[in-house]
């Protein structure tokens, strides 16, 4: 496109999900390489690569909710007249008690007990740190499902998409047996992906079909697609917030279909414009073992939607087609559907829990504190939300 730019990873990926670093140099290398190691040469060539990229660029473009420093120097980038926009990737803007991580939920479930206070706590830091950078920069990039602590209108995630590399491996034809059902499952951790659900579906489905299921956590992204290659489907996460994320999409470019969970899946639909919906099996999480038994059987699903997906990222997620569509909302040229109110978005659950057991931790968290301090009182959607479950 023509536009100049420069991608800094200035530190390592905690997912332990080895990527390639294609667009390096030994500057960010070296910072990188020293991250919690020689802190003081760290923060050293950090700021050499802060200065020098104040002096050079226009726009700042951060991911993950934080910026070179811990978003303290937000307000710099305003004074010098610079353009900013934040991408949130992960749970930044979820409501601790709408994340199965934060809420501790392996300890719920065996004691039926929560740290009410720290979940309160953790809320109102969280709520404190996105108004932080909701009033500090010009542009928040956000996904529906997970923005219920946004307070301003953000352009959806889903509009600009996640870029998948086309060039990481060829294609190849292999010879495959047509009786047994090749199923691919990769978590970059183990955690609340729903690995442990779905190893517990699958046993129960070998008992009456041929399956071979392959399950991957912290390997290298090579290997995670020289997988997808030999599969005939992928199981994603099992509390998604979008149809087709990485893996998804990347299964979705060898033609291989995906079934995904998440109760998200009953409204994604109003945030896409009609026919644009990326294409796979979304479906609540306690619909899982029959979209995986209609994916078993069905070898005529499998190839149709294969190839729907196929067609789908290799025109709207190829790096050129995301390029532009992320230029053109830098500078304001997007369509009002793309553009999120989250004050109207009434979605409370969320990443890592089942809807019964998070509606029982909704109704303690009110009984012990009330709506006003559960971080949601300004908004009516949400609120609206938690008062029907507090009631039922």
């Amino acid at each position: 496109m023509g536009i100049d730019c420069f991608f800094a990873e200035l530190s390592p990926n905690k997912h332990n999900y080895t990527y390639k670093y294609e667009h390096d140099n030994r500057w960010t290398k070296l910072c990188r390489n020293n991250y919690n190691k020689k802190i003081i040469i760290y923060n050293i060539v950090k700021f050499l690569i802060f200065i020098w990229a104040l002096i050079k660029f226009d726009t700042f473009v951060f991911v993950g909710c934080q910026s070179f420093w811990n978003n303290k120097e937000l307000w710099i980038y305003r004074i010098l007249h610079k353009k900013t926009v934040m991408i949130c990737l992960g749970s930044k803007t979820r409501l601790p008690y709408a994340n199965g991580v934060e809420i501790n939920v392996k300890t719920f479930m065996a004691n039926r007990n929560i740290n009410i206070a720290s979940i309160i706590r953790k809320t109102h830091e969280k709520q404190k740190e996105i108004e932080i950078i909701e009033d500090s920069i010009d542009i928040f990039i956000n996904l529906p499902a997970q923005a219920q602590l946004n307070k301003k209108k953000f352009i959806s995630l889903s509009y600009i998409g996640l870029p998948i590399d086309f060039e990481i491996s060829e294609e190849r034809k292999e010879e495959k047996d047509v009786n047994k059902i090749k199923i691919l499952h990769a978590a970059s951790t183990v955690g609340c992906r729903g690995t442990k659900e779905f190893r517990q579906c699958i046993t129960e489905l070998q008992k009456k079909y041929d399956i071979e299921y392959i399950e991957l956590s912290g390997e290298s992204n090579y290997r995670v697609i020289e997988e997808i290659k030999h599969c005939d489907f992928i199981l994603d996460e099992l509390w998604s917030d979008t149809p087709l994320a990485t893996f998804a999409s990347e299964a979705a470019y060898y033609g291989k279909p995906a079934i995904v969970c998440g109760y998200f899946s009953e409204f994604y639909k109003q945030y896409y414009p009609k026919g644009s919906c990326p294409p796979s099996i979304y479906v609540r999480p306690e619909n899982l073992n029959d979209a995986l038994e209609e994916m078993i059987c069905n070898i005529d699903l499998r190839n149709i939607l294969g190839e729907k997906a196929k067609k789908y990222v290799r025109k709207y997620m190829n790096c050129e087609a995301v390029a532009k569509r992320f230029y053109k909302a830098i500078n304001g040229n997007i369509d009002d559907i793309w553009v999120i109110d989250p004050l109207r978005i009434g979605y409370i659950e969320g990443y890592g829990i089942d809807r019964e057991n998070q509606k029982e931790i909704i109704k303690k968290i009110y009984e012990k504190c009330g709506i006003e301090k559960m971080g949601i009182s300004g908004n009516p959607s949400l609120t609206k939300r938690v008062m029907e479950i507090v009631n039922e």
